[in-house]
C-alpha cells in the first residue's frame, strides 16, 4: 500500500479491492465513515475494484478504513485498500475533465459538465463534478432515469422526493420533466451544495427545490413520486420511511439494486406496495412500485 501525503488543500482517493459477495455491504459502511463519492473501476465475477473519495478531514485512511473492511472480511478473501493518495483538491476538476464525457440516457436526457456545449435537442443535465456521488455512468443512476421517465411520460407528477440526491440528477431530471416542486435529501452538507450549483447550471430555479440536510426518516412531508437511488441494504432499512412519503396511489422509484439483494427487496416492499415494472441493467435492478389509493 501506498500513501502519499502533501501540506496543501487536498482529497483522499482510495483504491479498494472487495470482494462481490460484502460489497454493498462495504459501500455503505464507507459513505458512514464520510466517503464523498464511490465510483467503481471494474468487475470480475468474483472481485469489484472501487475509487473511494474522501476529504482532506480524514487523517489516515489505513487506520481509520482498514477496521470498516475488516469487519466484513470472508475467510478466504477479503478487502483490501490497494493505494491511498492524497491529491490536491485543485486537481480534482482537472481529472474529471478527462474522464467525464456527456452522455445520453433514456429519450430524453443528456447528461454533461458545464465546461462542455450541447447541441442536443435533449434535456440537459448540467452536473459540476463535486464530491457528491453521481454522474450518470453508473448503471444505477441510468436505471433510475429512465424509471423515472417513463414514469413522467405515464403521468406528470407536481411533487417529487429524492432521497440520497447526491449530486442532484434525479432532483433535476424531475424538473426537466415538468415536475413544480422537488424535495432534495441528503445526509452529506457537500453535496447538498452541489445540487443547488447543479441547478443552476441546468437553467432551472433553484426555489423550485428544498433542499434537506437530514434522513427521510424525520421528514414530515408527502410526494406523488419518490426516487431514491441508494444500495440495497440502506432501502431496505429505509423501507417504512420511503413508503411513508408516498401520497396515496404515489409512486416510488427504488434503485442501487445489485442481483443478491434483488429477491428480498421485491419481498419487503411488495408487502405494502404494488409492483408496476421493473427495469434491468448487467446486475443491477431498478423498481417502480405503487401506493394503493
Amino acid at each position: 500500500m501506498a500513501i502519499i501525503t502533501t501540506d496543501e488543500n487536498h482529497y483522499w482517493e482510495l483504491i479498494i479491492n472487495c470482494p462481490n459477495s460484502i460489497i454493498e455491504l462495504v459501500q455503505n459502511s464507507l459513505f458512514e465513515a464520510s466517503a464523498s463519492g464511490i465510483e467503481e473501476l471494474s468487475r470480475t465475477e468474483e472481485i469489484t475494484m472501487i475509487k473511494v473519495f474522501f476529504s482532506s478531514d480524514l487523517e489516515d485512511p489505513y487506520r481509520n478504513i482498514h477496521p470498516i473492511l475488516e469487519q466484513y472480511n470472508e475467510k478466504e478473501r477479503a478487502a483490501i485498500i490497494i493505494s491511498a493518495l492524497k491529491k490536491p483538491i485543485e486537481n480534482w476538476q482537472e481529472n474529471w475533465k478527462e474522464h467525464f464525457k456527456p452522455i445520453e440516457i433514456g429519450h430524453n436526457f443528456l447528461i454533461r459538465p458545464p465546461w462542455t456545449n450541447s447541441k442536443s435537442v435533449k434535456k440537459d443535465i448540467v452536473i459540476e463534478p463535486g464530491f457528491g456521488f453521481g454522474t450518470g455512468y453508473h448503471e444505477s443512476t441510468s436505471l433510475a432515469l429512465e424509471a423515472l421517465e417513463q414514469e413522467m411520460n405515464r403521468k406528470r407528477h407536481e411533487k417529487v422526493i429524492d432521497v440520497g440526491a447526491g449530486s442532484g440528477i434525479l432532483t433535476i431530471a424531475a424538473l426537466l420533466m415538468g415536475a413544480k416542486h422537488t424535495s432534495a435529501f441528503e445526509i452529506d452538507l457537500e453535496s447538498l451544495q452541489e445540487i443547488h450549483k447543479n441547478i443552476v447550471h441546468s437553467g432551472l430555479n433553484p426555489d423550485h427545490c428544498t433542499l434537506y440536510h437530514q434522513s427521510p426518516e424525520q421528514a414530515q412531508i408527502n410526494g406523488d413520486l419518490i426516487l431514491a437511488n441508494i444500495i440495497a441494504e440502506v432501502l431496505l432499512k429505509l423501507k417504512e420511511s420511503l413508503i411513508r412519503l408516498v401520497s396515496p396511489g404515489g409512486i416510488l422509484i427504488l434503485s442501487g439494486i445489485i442481483d443478491e439483494y434483488k429477491d428480498e427487496v421485491l419481498l419487503s416492499f411488495q408487502e405494502k406496495l404494488t409492483l408496476l415494472c421493473s427495469h434491468r441493467n448487467k446486475e443491477w435492478h431498478c423498481f417502480s412500485f405503487q401506493k394503493a389509493l
